[in-house]
């Protein structure tokens, strides 16, 4: 028996007699029958601002144009998971009962990574889908703040409880780049954002931290007059 893989046909022959296949193609001959099946979700993100393509505009004949905005407006975020099986997102698969069904079985359910739940939504409890989580939209900037490695696990663990209704017996593989957004410190790291400025109020515990030498400038700790 011989053995070909769908992406070896660079002429695409092969590829339209396996498109109306369910998984667009058959397994190995080498998988068993009992093992698991893998299915591969890649995952990227993209940014834009309102007027980002603003200089490139039309003009008339006389010279007249539209007017350039200074600022860059309103920026959009998009953070979205694709596969082979399945396209952009979850595709037409998953319908209004398969939500439903998922749903059903995040009631009553935490994310296996509090911290980052209650970062995003302000709890550790799922609240239910109302649309397919593997395409996400995000306003970033002022007060929405910016796209962070908390908001990424709780995308992937809302994509993972649609994964279990959709490919019950499948195992999902997720890819990730090496993305600054991705990133995510130490919940009692030293970050400013988490530190009260102001007196009073609640102090989160943040590790103790030790002043030596050369840590800190000429300055004096004291607020001076500003010259006239």
């Amino acid at each position: 028996m011989v053995e070909f893989h769908i992406d070896y046909d660079n002429e695409d022959t092969l590829l339209n007699e396996f498109d109306s296949s369910t998984y667009g193609g058959n397994f190995s001959v080498r998988a068993s029958e009992t093992d698991r099946k893998v299915i591969l979700f890649g995952h990227d993100e993209s940014a834009m601002k309102q007027h980002q393509f603003t200089p490139c505009s039309w003009t008339l004949e006389d010279g007249q144009t539209a007017l350039i905005p200074k600022h860059d407006g309103a920026g959009i975020m998009y953070s979205m998971f694709v596969s082979r099986v399945t396209g952009a997102g979850h595709g037409s698969i998953l319908t209004a009962e398969i939500l439903a069904q998922v749903n059903a079985n995040r009631r009553g359910k935490k994310y296996l990574d509090e911290d980052a739940a209650i970062a995003v939504h302000g709890q550790v409890w799922k609240e239910p889908l109302l649309s397919d989580p593997a395409i996400h939209s995000f306003q970033f900037g002022g007060e929405n703040g910016y796209w962070t490695g908390d908001h990424v696990m709780i995308q992937a663990e809302d994509c993972i409880d649609v994964f279990k209704v959709l490919f019950q017996n499948f195992t999902p593989h997720y890819l990730f780049d090496n993305s600054t957004g991705h990133c995510k410190g130490r919940k009692d790291g030293l970050n400013v954002n988490n530190m009260n400025t102001n007196f009073g109020g609640a102090q989160k515990a943040l590790p103790p931290s030790k002043v030596t030498a050369g840590c800190l400038g000429p300055f004096a700790p004291v607020l001076q007059p500003f010259p006239n």
